[in-house]
C-alpha cells in the first residue's frame, strides 16, 4: 500500500465513495433512459434490448481477456480511459436517437464497446483498489461500498425517472455520460500504483495482447491452486443461484399465495434493500475478517433455510422479516467473500481472479433464472426456492469441514 497521510487517506475514501454512488446513479439513469429513449425515437424497446444483449455478452466472453491485460498494465489509467470510453459511446447514442437515425449494426457496435470498456473498468478497478488501499483496509471499504449501493438502490430509480421525465429519454443519457468523465477526472486525482514486479516486463500494450491466453490460463491455474478460492468459487455459485431468480419465486408466493396488492409487494420486496444496508454498517464492526468462516456458514444455513421456508410465509410481516434477513445475509456474503478474495490474492492476480468469480456468479445467476421459467409454472413455488436453497450446500459444507479440521486461515497475499 503506498504510504500516505491520514487526512489524504480520508480524501481518497471520500473519493471513491463518491464515484461508487455517481456510478451506480449512472447506471440507474440508464437502465431507465435507454427504453424510453429507444420507445421515443423508434416506437419499440427491441432495438434497446438488442444493445444490453450485446454489452453483456461483451461483457461475458471478454472478461478474463481483459482481466489479463489489466493486470499487466498501470491499472489507474485503464480505468480513467474505459470512463472516457463510456462518456462517448453514451453521447454518441444520445446524438443518434436524438436525430432519430438508429441502425441495428451501430448499436451492436456501440454495445459492443460499451461492453467492453465497463469490464475493462471493471477488471482495472479490482486490482487498483487493493493496491491502493491496502489489504487489511478492504473490509471497511467493501462494507462502505455496499452501503452505497443500498441507498442508491432507493433512490436512484426515483432519481433516473425524474430526469427521464425533465429532459426526456435522449437529452437523459447525456447525465450518466457526463458523470462518467466526472469519475474519470475523479481517478485523475488518486495516486498511482505500480504494476506488480513479476510483469513489469510487459508493461507494453504490445507485450499484454501477446501473451492473453498463457494469461488467462495462468490465472485460472492460479484460483484452482488455492483451496481457499476455489471454495469462493463455490460460494459464489451459491450466490448466483440464490439471489438472481428467487424474486420470481417470492413475488409469485406474494401476489398469489398471500393475495396481496401489487402496491404492498413492493414495499414488502423494497425491504430487502434495508437489510443490506443494516449488514454493510454493522458486520465489519463486530466480525474480522479472519472469521470470515462463522459468517459465511451462518449466513449460508440462514439463507437455505429462509428460501426453503419462505412459500410456507402466511403473515405479511413474517414475509418482510424472511426478506429483510435474506439481504442481510446475502450481503454479508459478498462482503466476506470479496473481502477474502482480494486479501489472499497476489497483486499479480487480482483482476483475473476477480473476473473468474464474476463468471462463477453470472453462469450461476443464468442457472437460476432457467430454472425459474422451468420450474415455476409446472412444480411451484415452494419447489423452485427449495431447489435453488440446496445449491448452498457444496460451500456449506465445504466451509464446515474445514473449520473442524483446522484449515482456511487467512493468510495475507
Amino acid at each position: 500500500m503506498i504510504k500516505i497521510s491520514d487526512k489524504i487517506e480520508i480524501g481518497i475514501y471520500k473519493k471513491l465513495y463518491t464515484t461508487t454512488l455517481i456510478n451506480l446513479i449512472s447506471d440507474s439513469v440508464v437502465h431507465v433512459a435507454l427504453p424510453l429513449a429507444f420507445l421515443y425515437a423508434t416506437g419499440s424497446v427491441s432495438a434497446a434490448a438488442s444493445l444490453a444483449t450485446a454489452s453483456l455478452v461483451t461483457q461475458l466472453v471478454l472478461a478474463l481477456p481483459l482481466a489479463a491485460i489489466a493486470d499487466c498494465l498501470p491499472r489507474r489509467p485503464i480505468v480513467i480511459l474505459a470512463y472516457f470510453i463510456e462518456a462517448i459511446s453514451l453521447s454518441v447514442l444520445a446524438g443518434m436517437l436524438y436525430m432519430q437515425s438508429v441502425s441495428i449494426l451501430a448499436l451492436i457496435i456501440l454495445g459492443f464497446i460499451r461492453g467492453g470498456s465497463s469490464q475493462l473498468s471493471v477488471s482495472a478497478t479490482a486490482g487498483y483498489l487493493p493496491q491502493l488501499l491496502g489489504r487489511e483496509s478492504m473490509l471497511k471499504f467493501n462494507s462502505r461500498v455496499e452501503t452505497v449501493e443500498g441507498v442508491a438502490a432507493i433512490g436512484g430509480p426515483s432519481l433516473s425517472g425524474g430526469l427521464v421525465g425533465l429532459l426526456g429519454g435522449p437529452l437523459s443519457l447525456l447525465v450518466p455520460s457526463m458523470m462518467s468523465i466526472f469519475n474519470a477526472l475523479v481517478y485523475k486525482t488518486l495516486p498511482a500504483t505500480e504494476v506488480p514486479e513479476k510483469l513489469k516486463g510487459k508493461r507494453k500494450i504490445r507485450e499484454a495482447l501477446s501473451s492473453i491466453i498463457p494469461d488467462i490460463w495462468e490465472g485460472i491455474l492460479y484460483v484452482l491452486r488455492s483451496p481457499s478460492l476455489v471454495v469462493m468459487q463455490l460460494v459464489q455459485i451459491a450466490l448466483g443461484l440464490t439471489t438472481a431468480g428467487y424474486i420470481y419465486g417470492v413475488l409469485v408466493h406474494l401476489k398469489h399465495g398471500l393475495e396481496l396488492e401489487t402496491w404492498l409487494v413492493g414495499i414488502l420486496v423494497a425491504s430487502t434493500g434495508v437489510g443490506g444496508i443494516v449488514a454493510s454498517l454493522l458486520l465489519e464492526k463486530v466480525f474480522p475478517i479472519s472469521q470470515y468462516r462463522s459468517v459465511l456458514i451462518v449466513s449460508l444455513a440462514s439463507i437455505a433455510f429462509l428460501l426453503s421456508a419462505f412459500s410456507f410465509i402466511e403473515g405479511i410481516w413474517v414475509a418482510a422479516i424472511a426478506l429483510f434477513a435474506l439481504d442481510f445475509f446475502w450481503v454479508a456474503i459478498f462482503i466476506y467473500s470479496g473481502t477474502l478474495t482480494q486479501y489472499i490474492t497476489d497483486d499479480a492476480y487480482l483482476a483475473r481472479v476477480d473476473s473468474v468469480s464474476d463468471l462463477s456468479f453470472l453462469s450461476a445467476s443464468a442457472v437460476s433464472v432457467f430454472l425459474a421459467s422451468w420450474v415455476l409454472d409446472g412444480w411451484g413455488t415452494g419447489t423452485y426456492l427449495s431447489i435453488i436453497s440446496f445449491s448452498v450446500l457444496p460451500a456449506f459444507l465445504t466451509l464446515l469441514l474445514w473449520m473442524r479440521n483446522g484449515k482456511g486461515e487467512v493468510k495475507k497475499a
